[in-house]
């Protein structure tokens, strides 16, 4: 149960994040040009530069960010199921053997 809650969360966390940083970028690809107009035409080519880059750069973050997180809850997931783990299949068994044990002591 803990489990589930803590993907959702980290669902939810994760488009999140992605549509900040991807907004963010497509504010800067229209934001900056128009800031370059208001203060010279001369600074419109800079502008541009500035607002491509900007968007690349947020996006690639956003998408690296993005499958970062992705894979960090996979690995949570996967801490939680007992065929991967030896330390929790040698506790199943423990407990077996323990019960068989002491039924051959009382019938014996």
């Amino acid at each position: 149960m803990t489990a589930s809650c803590c993907s959702v969360s980290d669902g939810f966390v994760v488009i999140v994040g992605l549509f900040t940083n991807v907004s963010s970028g497509v504010k800067d690809v229209f934001y900056e040009p128009i800031y370059g107009v208001v203060h010279g035409t001369t600074d419109l080519p800079a502008g541009l530069a500035k607002g491509a880059a900007s968007f690349v750069k947020k996006t690639v973050f956003g998408l690296s960010d993005t499958v970062t997180k992705v894979t960090g809850s996979i690995g949570k997931g996967m801490r939680y199921c007992p065929y991967l783990s030896p330390v929790l299949t040698n506790l199943q068994v423990f407990p077996l053997q323990h019960s068989t044990r002491t039924s051959k002591s009382r019938g014996g």
